[in-house]
């Protein structure tokens, strides 16, 4: 045994968020925050445990050569690179074992600030780690605060974006999640790059208030491509349905009254809008605006609401969109809706 090298390299992802580390994922599968003592044994444990709490010391990354019995089954070689969110503190630790040559997952941190002063919807902090693996265009990274649109804007399912937006609104002590998403990914010749993400996610209480803070890394290597397609297909008949009409489509999110928030958008951006107005940190409508949208939500619980109003021209200046807007599912997300949008250019703003 004392020869025996692992053949394969070995990735795990350890996050650091709450007093016990816990391994997340191992070789790109979901562990769910298993602490390491119930994962390793013996001489594995003792070298994950010694270079998880080297990296949290020192915040640098680690490489170093390992010996039996540990090489047996790691492998010759080990790294282990800190993984920092946005506001320098370490999220978690990514672990690489092999022969010295392997090249472990892209991984990020982000982090949500849940209360945000003017009662404005939860404000998104991300790296430029992180802005690289959502694939935000860098024409988009402008703002030092981004918020659901600029997480969730290449999320290829609906349920996805929804579900993970409703544990950001309703998080509390003790929340901790898991999951994945896809995300679409427009590259040359009118293709799409498929890239599916794990993250891993704590409520965690910070001197500067309550925040989420997680970890995503890329897991598409390991994801079963063609099946994935295949179950985009709905969300690709429906975006090609918008754009034959010649309309523009968005799922917006109105629980936050003064400030409705672009969680997606269904096709391309309308043209001439900003991009840095719809993630609910930025007044994107026209002040007078907001006087009507309870009214507007009071019709929306009777059916369909159609009307038009005056959105911040990217540039200066307004610019006015008429629209249709309908709840998906008034009980399972009763605060956010569908909106077909047609731009009116020849309306003054």
């Amino acid at each position: 045994m004392s020869d025996h090298v692992a053949q394969s390299a070995i990735s795990m992802t350890v996050e650091t968020l709450c007093g016990e580390p816990t391994i997340v994922s191992q070789n790109a599968v979901s562990t769910n925050f298993r602490p390491l003592a119930n994962v390793l044994r013996g001489a594995r444990l003792a070298v994950v445990r010694g270079l998880v709490e080297n990296v949290r010391n020192h915040g640098a990354e680690v490489v170093q050569p390992l010996s039996e019995p540990a090489a047996s089954s790691l492998g010759r070689f080990a790294a282990a690179v800190p993984v920092f969110g946005p506001s320098r503190a370490i999220h978690g630790v990514k672990l690489q074992f092999g022969d010295g040559n392997d090249t472990a997952p892209s991984t990020a941190g982000y982090e949500w600030e849940l209360e945000v002063a003017g009662g404005l919807p939860p404000r998104l902090h991300l790296t430029s780690a992180g802005l690289d693996l959502l694939a935000v265009a860098e024409d988009q990274r402008d703002r030092a605060v981004y918020g659901p649109l600029d997480m969730y804007s290449s999320v290829a399912q609906l349920a996805d974006v929804v579900r993970m937006w409703e544990n950001v609104n309703h998080a509390q002590p003790g929340y901790a999640e898991q999951g994945t998403f896809v995300l679409r990914i427009p590259d040359e010749g009118n293709q799409e790059t498929l890239r599916v993400i794990h993250f891993a996610e704590r409520y965690v209480e910070t001197s500067a208030g309550p925040r989420i803070r997680g970890l995503m890394e890329d897991i598409t290597c390991a994801a079963a491509i063609t099946a994935t397609r295949l179950a985009l297909f709905d969300a690709t008949v429906g975006r090609q349905v918008l754009a034959e009409a010649g309309a523009y489509g968005a799922i917006i999110d109105h629980r936050v009254i003064h400030a409705p928030t672009v969680l997606r958008w269904l096709t391309p951006w309308v043209p001439g809008i900003g991009h840095g107005v719809s993630t609910g940190q930025m007044p994107g409508f026209h002040p007078d605006e907001y006087a009507r949208f309870p009214e507007m939500v009071e019709r929306s619980a009777h059916g369909p609401v159609r009307d038009s109003v005056r959105v911040r021209r990217a540039g200066g200046g307004w610019m006015r969109m008429r629209f249709t807007a309908t709840h998906i599912d008034p009980i399972a997300a009763p605060t956010i809706a569908v909106a077909v949008i047609v731009p009116d250019e020849n309306q003054a703003g």
